[in-house]
Order: structure tokens, then C-alpha cells, then sequence
């Protein structure tokens, strides 16, 4: 059992998985051997996530998670509620482009958004990248699986190549907001196994922190937490 000593206020909501699917299997990633539900986030809990988020300052907000959030019927949609709800904060996506279309790629210059392609799939992102270059949309390239990637603590097997320091999530308390509303510490959480509360209960989690997961992850735990 953790105490309060192993916990941190939640300071921000960092990131919403709208979509925990991937059309992918990656080798370097958890998502193929996830046991809790590969489905998307209903609108419902989309709306709740958005509201409890507004009640913690936002200055970045990533519609990103253990799925491709582009595989989402209401991508569009909920890309542009979240600009409405986040008027000023800078609002990022990462995305292996093998989904976005054009009417996405719109949707992002109209609510400035920010997407990050990874190298997933090189002969496909290449081409995403040149449309949303002609649409004028800001984009970067993710290449960290190639020099600096990382095991996911242990999940899958991969070289360690990223530069350690501090884990960011518990340093500043940046909250993750799973498919099913769940609330965990940090994207290497990616099956769910240790969340502090659900954005649908009545009472809402004040707190994320250290789980079992951080003994084995290439972050270090801050030392207040220690």
C-alpha cells in the first residue's frame, strides 16, 4: 500500500487517451500486449475529462495516449471541444500518421494544434508529413525510438537509450487520463494496473505518485518522493 508520502498533488491534467486502439504492433511498444480494453473513449467521459482538467492550470494539454487518438470516430470533434474548453493552452497530439486525413489535418491548423509524427511507419508519416507541411499545420518529427527510446520499465524489450533525470510526471504532478477515465501517474502505466481514482466517481482523485512500476523505470523518482 502506498501512503501519502509516495504521492503529489495533481498539478495539471498532462494528457487525455481518447482512443487506447492502434492499428499498429510495434515491437518497442506495450500496446500489442495490453490487457484492459482496446476501445475508444465515449463522449461522456470525454466531457468529464475536459471539465475536471479545466479545474488544475493547463498550459499543455496531449490528446495522446496508449492508442492512435486519429482512429477515433469523433477525432474532429473533440479535437475542437478541446480547444473550446483550453483556449490558451498549448494543445499537442502525437500520431503515427497512418490515419490522418486532410479534414484532420484542418481541424489541427484551425485549433493549433501541435502534431508529433513518429517513425513508425517512415514510407506512410513521410507523406502525412508533406500534406500537413501544405496545410500549414506545426509538426515535428518523433524520432526518439531510434536514440532515445526506453523499455517502458521493463514492459517490452528495448534498449534504455534515453537520458535519465527526474520523472516529470511526479515532479510537477501531471496526471494521465486513461480511455475508461481512469487517472494514473504516467504514460508507463500503460495497462492501468495502478490508478488513483476515476473522473467519474463523485469524488474525484486529488493525487497521483509513485507505483510499482517506478523501481524498474529508466525516470528517477524525485527525492521529496523517495
Amino acid at each position: 500500500m502506498m501512503n501519502n508520502l509516495d504521492r503529489v498533488k495533481i498539478g495539471t491534467v498532462h494528457q487525455i487517451e481518447i482512443s487506447s486502439r492502434c492499428q499498429l504492433a510495434c515491437k518497442y511498444c506495450p500496446h500489442p500486449h495490453l490487457k484492459r480494453a482496446k476501445a475508444d473513449m465515449s463522449m461522456e467521459v470525454f466531457e468529464a475529462a475536459l471539465a475536471w482538467a479545466q479545474t488544475f492550470e493547463s498550459p499543455e494539454l496531449s490528446l495522446t495516449g496508449m492508442g492512435e487518438s486519429t482512429l477515433h470516430p469523433e477525432f474532429c470533434t473533440m479535437l475542437r471541444m478541446a480547444r473550446e474548453a483550453f483556449p490558451d493552452t498549448k494543445l499537442l497530439l502525437s500520431s503515427n500518421g497512418v490515419a490522418v486525413t486532410d479534414e484532420m489535418l484542418d481541424t489541427m491548423r484551425e485549433t493549433n494544434t501541435i502534431l508529433w509524427l513518429s517513425a513508425h511507419r517512415p514510407e506512410i508519416a513521410g507523406k502525412t508529413l508533406q500534406r500537413s507541411i501544405a496545410r500549414r499545420v506545426m509538426t515535428g518529427i518523433n524520432n526518439n525510438i531510434i536514440d532515445s527510446g526506453f523499455d517502458w520499465a521493463g514492459q517490452v524489450e528495448w534498449a534504455n537509450m534515453a537520458p535519465p533525470h527526474v520523472c516529470q510526471y511526479l515532479t510537477r504532478g501531471w496526471a494521465t487520463i486513461l480511455q475508461n477515465g481512469d487517472v494514473v501517474s504516467c504514460c508507463m502505466d500503460a495497462g492501468g494496473l495502478y490508478p488513483f481514482g476515476n473522473i467519474m466517481d463523485e469524488v474525484k482523485p486529488t493525487h497521483i505518485g509513485v507505483m510499482p512500476l517506478c523501481k524498474s523505470c529508466h525516470l528517477s523518482v524525485p527525492e521529496n518522493l523517495q
